[in-house]
């Protein structure tokens, strides 16, 4: 019973994620290169033993690229329940923002792989460089991310009520988390309310503290990828992705 439940489970995913692929490739596939890099990662977290900040080298970009995959996956499946009215600007956006997810993730990558840190790094020309592209580009994904709001809010996404609101909620979730870490970098420090140094670990653990670089990020990603599930439980028959 057990087995069929889970052979049942794992075809729901693999057709979610063929579905996701037909209604929104660019997406899909950006989504996809995060996974590989994700799997990099991984292999490179227990070979790698240098220290970055005090954690292992390649952590931040395993965690960068865990909740990149979100993103974009439930960003693409999202934007693809808009009317065909819509779907010119969603591709538009879709493009911006794979190569906005592109550039970021690739420059933790070479950072992580120099054995420096990414954010706020301007020790060299070339630290500045990378930090400067960064900037850019996670500045312009959270317009795109506006703009996506906004289609969603002119266009009526297909699917029953609680669906189309708990689209609107999960954008607008990820929308705020992403100006929290505007704030941060514009601060110039990895936290608010407190300094940079010894908190990061007490964040991640749920204590009580000041706000993290790596929550608003993770917490955006992941209510934007929950608040359609939530609230498509209010409906029967919503279209909202698979939840785990």
């Amino acid at each position: 019973m057990n087995t069929t439940a889970t052979s049942s489970r794992s075809g729901t995913v693999v057709d979610w994620l063929r579905e996701l692929h037909r209604r929104n490739p660019v997406l899909s596939l950006t989504g996809w290169g995060h996974v590989a890099l994700l799997l990099v990662a991984l292999v490179l977290l227990p070979l790698d033993t240098r220290l970055v900040t005090g954690a292992p080298v390649w952590l931040k970009p395993l965690k960068f690229a865990v909740s990149g995959t979100f993103y974009l996956w439930t960003l693409g499946w999202l934007l693809a329940s808009l009317p065909v009215g819509a779907q010119r600007a969603v591709r538009l956006i879709s493009w911006g923002v794979a190569l906005s997810m592109a550039v970021e993730i690739g420059c933790i990558f070479v950072q992580a792989a120099r054995g420096t840190t990414s954010h706020y790094n301007q020790t060299s020309l070339f630290d500045g460089v990378i930090f400067g592209l960064m900037g850019f580009f996670i500045l312009l994904n959270t317009l795109l991310t506006a703009g996506a709001l906004y289609l969603v809010w002119r266009h009526r996404p297909q699917g029953p009520a609680g669906y189309v609101w708990g689209v609107r909620l999960g954008l607008l979730l990820f929308l705020v988390g992403s100006v929290l870490g505007g704030v941060m970098i514009r601060l110039g420090q990895h936290t608010v309310g407190a300094p940079t140094a010894g908190r990061a670990c007490r964040a991640w653990a749920g204590a009580p503290g000041p706000a993290t670089c790596g929550l608003p990020t993770f917490w955006a990603c992941t209510r934007c990828r929950r608040c359609p599930c939530w609230a498509g439980g209010l409906a029967a028959g919503s279209p909202a992705a698979p939840c785990s």
